[in-house]
Formats: structure tokens, sequence, C-alpha cells
């Protein structure tokens, strides 16, 4: 079980573990490159009170890359719902000739969809935008000294 760093959570779980007397529990908590979870650490200044009931500190990177090309991201989203409908129809996709072959996708997508996939081409451009503004901001929140010292503390 996970637990976000969030004083309520930190503050009920101290208690708890104050008043257990024999096997004190034992959690798992993870820290996201996110900016939400960096202004929920930057919130928390009784870390400490938990430290000894801590069994694993997980760092994780951010969901999102900036290095993702518009092409890549395109590839991604076809491929997932390629893989979406094929389960939801029971359809074996071949998925690695699909993928390996060229044109494998258009291919799926010129059997299942009579050559027009489910999704428009402004809608993938949309949603790369705003999956790109997402890793922009992961970026910045790597690249600057606020994540490096809010970890640096929680440790």
């Amino acid at each position: 079980m996970f637990y976000d760093l969030s004083e309520d959570i930190l503050t009920a779980i101290t208690r708890e573990l104050m008043t257990e007397t024999k096997s004190p529990w034992l959690i798992k908590v993870r820290l996201v490159a996110t900016r939400e979870h960096l202004d929920t650490l930057a919130a928390v200044d009784n870390t400490k009170r938990i430290a000894p009931f801590v069994r694993s500190l997980t760092f994780v990177a951010p969901p999102n890359s900036w290095t993702l090309t518009p092409e890549g991201f395109k590839e991604i989203i076809i491929t997932q719902v390629i893989q979406k409908y094929a389960a939801d129809h029971a359809i074996s996709t071949g998925m690695s000739s699909f993928t390996h072959e060229e044109n494998g996708h258009q291919k799926f997508i010129d059997e299942h969809w009579g050559g027009k996939p489910p999704f428009s081409e402004e809608h993938i451009r949309q949603g790369f935008e705003r999956y790109h503004e997402e890793a922009l901001k992961s970026k910045d929140l790597l690249m600057g000294e606020g994540l490096k010292a809010a970890w640096t503390r929680i440790l």
C-alpha cells in the first residue's frame, strides 16, 4: 500500500503508529516527480515522526517525457487504441506483426475500421499538445532545485 505524503495522512499514520504496541505498521512511501507531489511534500513538516516506520521510499520519475515526438505520441495512441479494441472484441491482433510491418497499424485500421481510425488527426494533435505541455513542466521541475531540495530533506 502506498501513501502520498500529505499532512492529514502523516498525522493519521503517526497517531495510529503511536498507539500500536506489538507490531507497528511498516509503510511504503512513494514520491513522484510532479508539481503536485512537490507542493504536498513542501507543506509537510513532520516526516521525521514516521521515519522509523517507513519500510521503503521510492522515487518515481515524472510520467511524461519531453523528448517524445508527435509521431511517437501518435504511435503510442494508435497502439493502445488497437489493443483496447482487440481486447474488447476478442480479436487476435498479431500485434507484433502489425507493429513491425511497414504500415502495420494502417493494415489493422483498414481491416477493422474501414481505413479510418476512430479518432481524428486533430484529436491526436491536441492530445500531444497537452501531453507535451505537462512534460515541459516536468522538465522544469526536474532541472530546478526545488525537487532536489525537497527529496533531500525527506531523506
